[in-house]
């Protein structure tokens, strides 16, 4: 249908009307005073100083120390006025190497005793399964009646098996505490398989556990030997210096630590 122009209608003119493109949003500026303000508050930075390049990483492992010992003892052997300064280096060489070897030892006793307790917690779960089976069968395949749900009625044997060592043994002796009060005596072999199987499991857990103690003690000592053998560093740089005054080059070559190398390019061989 048709409908007269309505003068005072401003319908018309909106669609006339350009609309006005909308400003994009650009991140406020900072006031000068505001920068200088914090310029002022920021910590200059400080250079590093040149003992910076020379001492051990916090996280320097007994293996990267003592390859850097074993180096910096033939930096000093190069310079026949600094050999006198490689006897401390052999030392440390020697003591690095006894503590590497001490901390393997200890590491790999933790990974065979580890192995031991998974070993045993695969016969434990079988033991388990296998009570779980007879007492079922006893209970007249009825997961409601006795001895299946005296036993295994609040913590069944889908849920045990999914125990570490130490709750897996206490499992077992509470087990064990319920099967005494009832004597059934089709249960006697799988419950004898069962404790067996318990008692083993806990040495090995036992045995895990000191082995990890020990294990873990030889970050203690490596935080030590970091200490030690930055304080070897100084004392290094400081003979080095007494013997070649201002020498820092000299110093850089004999105890920087190692810096990546990069591969020579070949024409032959591809990059």
């Amino acid at each position: 249908m048709f409908r007269p122009f309505d003068p005072l209608s401003s319908a018309p003119l909106a669609r006339l009307e350009k609309k006005a493109p909308t400003p994009r949003f650009r991140r406020p500026t900072k006031a000068p005073s505001t920068i200088a303000r914090k310029t002022c508050q920021t910590r200059p930075t400080v250079p590093d100083s040149p003992r910076s390049a020379l001492s051990p990483h916090p996280a320097a492992s007994i293996d990267a120390m003592l390859e850097q010992a074993v180096a910096i003892k033939a930096g000093l052997e190069a310079d026949p006025t600094l050999v006198p300064l490689a006897k401390l280096w052999l030392d440390r060489k020697v003591h690095l190497r006894k503590e590497r070897d001490l901390r393997d030892d200890d590491r790999w006793a933790h990974a065979a005793a580890s192995r031991a307790v998974n070993v045993n917690q695969v016969h434990w779960r079988g033991a388990v399964v296998a009570v779980s089976g007879v007492a079922y069968l006893a209970s007249g395949k009825a997961a409601k009646a006795a001895p299946y749900s005296v036993l295994l009625g609040s913590i069944p044997a889908a849920t045990a098996i999914k125990y570490g060592a130490s709750n897996a043994v206490a499992f077992t002796d509470k087990l064990l505490a319920k099967a005494e009060e009832l004597k059934v005596a089709i249960l006697a072999a799988a419950l004898a398989a069962l404790k067996a199987a318990a008692t083993l499991l806990g040495a090995a857990d036992l045995v895990r556990t000191v082995a990890r103690n020990k294990s873990i003690s030889h970050e203690a000592i490596r935080v030590n030997e970091v200490a030690a053998f930055d304080k070897l560093v100084g004392e290094t740089e400081a003979a080095i210096l007494v013997k070649h005054p201002s020498n820092k080059d000299l110093v850089r070559a004999v105890l920087a630590w190692p810096v990546r190398e990069k591969a020579d390019k070949h024409p032959l061989l591809p990059v």
